[in-house]
């Protein structure tokens, strides 16, 4: 692989998702949402002064509102929830090595498997917010609902792949492409935030594990990365965390420019969409009645990836001030630096 990447000054983004049937579903509940959601995670004071500001302008309730948009606002709000503890973890453990970023895995592996632990007095903040959010959410569901199980499987594949990313980092390592996928798919934390979609749903295990519905989950979860690293990849180059992204990947492996890199990675996700829509026509039926949850399972899927690509561009994480007309135009222009919220002063 190059030993460097030269980083242009406009970047054209790809136009992807064109044939996906889901439209822009923005929540009923979204203002709701976001003020009980905003004033619960800022009283565990997560980050100060301008770091704070640069949070509140992220978006996280509005990302579940636009992915969560078909369901009752209890789920919106725990999606909210949810968002808010994804990016409070991504910009913790982006600061950590390896070593750091285990300590965080087991700590909070270990609070979701015992959520009556009261913790102790003075908790690291991100620890006391993923141990209400659990206690939350396990009040929506009865004790042994199986999305339970299921979020917490996919909460530990996410967070040991956030690990290895870590050390990735730390080493600077550079995988392949298809190594990097493998990496990717679950560092995207798609298991678990699917997981939410099951609440109140009750799909039978056969259903959830039957291959066909594993297949489209796993699309899903390819989806929203691959939208994630198209569009992110210049906030992150500024950040020094283009190590984890795709189209920084395929610039070195393939010796190809960064505009290539993200023209093919919009092909490929395409592709994806296009074998996921086909897929969907195999979807066996178990009677009228999971049946009708199973469509609201799959629906959830693909509200999911197209709220993704519409938060990217009505959120300021990604796109500046302007987004809107990024979304029109397609053109990128290369931003300021942006440091992140962790390491700021206020």
């Amino acid at each position: 692989m190059g030993s460097s990447v030269d980083h242009p000054k406009v970047v054209t983004l790809p136009n992807i998702l064109n044939q996906w049937p889901w439209p822009r579903l923005l929540s009923e509940h979204f203002q709701d949402a976001k003020a009980e959601s905003t004033a619960w995670v800022e009283a565990f004071r997560p980050f100060q002064g301008r770091a704070l500001q640069s949070f509140r302008e992220c978006g996280c309730s509005l990302l579940a509102s636009l992915t969560y948009s078909p369901r009752e606002k209890e789920l919106i709000r725990l999606g909210c929830d949810l968002m808010h503890l994804f990016f409070i973890f991504d910009e913790y453990t982006d600061v950590e090595d390896h070593s750091g970023a285990r300590v965080i895995y087991h700590t909070i592996k270990g609070i979701f498997e015992n959520p009556s632990d009261l913790g102790p007095r003075k908790e690291n903040c991100l620890y006391a917010i993923a141990r209400d959010f659990w206690r939350n959410a396990r009040t929506q569901v009865p004790e042994d609902a199986l999305c339970l199980q299921h979020f917490l499987d996919g909460w530990n594949a996410f967070s040991t792949a956030v690990v290895q990313e870590a050390d990735d980092r730390a080493k600077t390592r550079y995988r392949s492409f298809d190594d990097y996928m493998k990496i990717r798919r679950y560092t995207g934390g798609g298991a678990p935030t699917f997981a939410l979609i099951e609440f109140g749903l009750d799909l039978p295990e056969e259903v959830y594990c039957h291959p066909v519905i594993s297949s489209l989950r796993k699309k899903a979860e390819i989806l929203i990365v691959l939208v994630n690293d198209i569009y992110s990849y210049i906030m992150e180059s500024f950040r020094g965390l283009t190590m984890h992204n795709g189209v920084e990947i395929l610039v070195r492996e393939r010796n190809i420019t960064v505009q290539n890199a993200v023209d093919w990675l919009g092909d490929y996700c395409n592709e994806v969409a296009d074998k996921f829509l086909t897929e969907l026509k195999s979807v066996p039926s178990w009677g009228a009645d999971v049946d009708q949850r199973v469509a609201l399972y799959i629906g959830g899927l693909g509200q999911w990836v197209r709220g993704m690509d519409d938060w990217h561009f009505e959120s300021a994480r990604y796109f500046g001030s302007d987004p809107a007309t990024v979304k029109q135009t397609r053109v990128v222009t290369v931003a300021p630096p942006s440091r992140g919220y962790m390491g700021r002063h206020p």
